[in-house]
């Protein structure tokens, strides 16, 4: 790894930012705005502060990451469960796990996501009341403790696993999470940083009350594009766009779901270094990358004020008004919904920036912000004193009072 002690950030009309190495005893960022044209210097204390936060970084996410041992415990459940449920309800029934038990991204606390199909009865109608069989199924099941039934768009069961305590969503046909988890497990191959980096914003979020659709804010779902979109767009990406390399294989075929492709490539990491040369040539650590992003979204008016749409599915420049006008104008009232913008990689009509408001927004800018001020003064005596505990990558004031 070597020595990296300035990242510059250039932005220009039309493209994404690129972030270059410098050699300086202090650690310097450095943002020319596109729109203003303004200059916004952040500097950092040193090389020894930037080492510390790498540790910090690196420590928790060895703290909260799934172990391949908590993977195989969480398939030895599924699979019992999906024994039971297929011998009580019907064998017909399909389950499958999504989200952070399968793509690579999950935590010791994660949920467990399982999505149901294939039920008797295609009408829609006829499935709710199977729906609540699958429930009453499932209250007789020893296994589980409070099972309730959430009445809602996408019907979903909650549980707790007694043995394990681990706490469980049944959905019905929801079937698209599954495409993301894949494409997201694919990423997570690739390149570890970008592991730490999404746990580092899922704990930021998640401890200061940022986070959730139904409070006004995003999905972790949300959070994790953004980490990726950051980790494609820097000079010398750390992660390739998977959805528009090419693979070797003559054979892969594109398939075609309500209309959108969920073609990405999923070849091995041997492969995609003979079609992507950047593999493994970024050697910045995860605390650089980690204050890189706060700053990238905090200083980037093109995200925030909505003028650019963050997407994974592509390299550079997306505007919001091609987005809108150009390729799904039926579907724009999702994308005139909200100022920060954020597509869903596959299917293209979901903004997941959505159900922010004006308020959230600033809110959320205002704990990253106040973040990359407190990463920027952390020292190994302070990492010290405080037992390495993440709380120190967290705002020191509340957010409320932020």
């Amino acid at each position: 790894m070597p020595s990296v002690s300035h990242l510059l950030c250039r932005f220009s009309s039309g493209s994404y930012p690129k972030i270059i190495y410098l050699q300086s005893a202090a650690i310097s960022l450095k943002c020319k705005l596109s729109d203003n044209h303004k200059e916004v210097v952040e500097t950092f204390e040193g090389k020894e502060n930037c080492d510390a936060l790498n540790e910090l970084c690196l420590r928790y996410y060895k703290k909260v990451a799934l172990s391949r041992a908590h993977y195989i415990n969480r398939q030895m459940i599924f699979q019992n469960i999906k024994k039971y449920l297929k011998k009580t309800f019907h064998p017909s029934l399909t389950l499958k796990l999504f989200g952070s038990s399968v793509n690579g991204f999950g935590s010791k606390d994660s949920d467990v996501d399982v999505c149901l199909s294939n039920l008797p009865n295609t009408k829609q109608n006829k499935q709710r009341k199977h729906f609540e069989q699958i429930v009453r199924c499932l209250k007789k099941c020893k296994q589980f403790n409070d099972v309730e039934y959430i009445h809602s768009r996408v019907p979903i069961i909650k549980c707790i696993h007694k043995k394990s305590s681990l706490h469980f969503e049944f959905s019905l046909n929801n079937e698209w999470p599954i495409y993301n988890s894949n494409l997201l497990h694919r990423y997570s191959k690739i390149d570890e940083r970008c592991l730490v980096l999404v746990h580092l914003i899922k704990y930021l979020v998640k401890q200061c009350n940022v986070v959730g659709p139904f409070h006004g804010y995003m999905s972790s779902y949300a959070y994790t594009i953004m980490v990726l979109f950051y980790l494609q767009q820097i000079d010398t990406p750390v992660l390739p766009v998977l959805q528009e390399l090419k693979a070797n294989d003559t054979k892969a075929q594109v398939q075609m779901v309500d209309g959108y492709s969920t073609y990405y490539f999923k070849q091995s990491n041997q492969e995609l270094k003979s079609i992507w040369p950047k593999f493994n040539q970024n050697r910045m650590s995860c605390g650089e990358l980690w204050m890189g992003m706060l700053h990238f979204y905090t200083n980037t008016d093109d995200f925030i004020n909505g003028n650019r749409v963050i997407t994974i599915r592509q390299h550079g420049f997306l505007s919001s008004k091609k987005k809108m006008h150009q390729q799904y104008p039926s579907l724009s009232r999702l994308w005139h919904k909200g100022r920060f913008r954020i597509e869903d990689p596959f299917e293209l009509h979901r903004n997941l920036g959505s159900s922010l408001n004006p308020k959230t927004l600033l809110l959320i800018v205002k704990v990253f912000k106040e973040s990359l001020k407190r990463c920027q003064s952390l020292t190994h005596e302070i990492c010290e004193e405080e037992d390495w505990s993440p709380t120190l990558l967290l705002p020191t004031n509340r957010i409320s009072s932020l």
